[in-house]
């Protein structure tokens, strides 16, 4: 492959990412989240009860609540 046909293979790349995130209809704010969560439960956490997201901080039983996701920007607070 020369450098004109891996410019156009990365495009199209990022066209398919960028195309599955904006239809993402999963259960989180954004798919990027919900794989941190799956990938990363050592440091995000997500309490399904409450419907609070968290990092999860170093120091043992230390929670740092989420108002925001900080991939998409979205608001994290539920309403009642």
């Amino acid at each position: 492959m020369n450098d004109e046909e891996y410019k156009e293979w990365y495009e199209a790349i990022d066209r398919r990412i960028e195309q599955t995130t904006q239809d993402y209809k999963g259960p989180h704010c954004c798919l990027t989240m919900e794989k941190a969560l799956e990938v990363r439960p050592d440091t995000f956490s997500y309490d399904d009860k409450c419907k609070t997201y968290y990092v999860v901080h170093p120091i043992p039983g230390v929670c740092l609540e989420l108002f925001h996701c900080m991939f998409c920007g979205k608001n994290l607070l539920w309403k009642l």
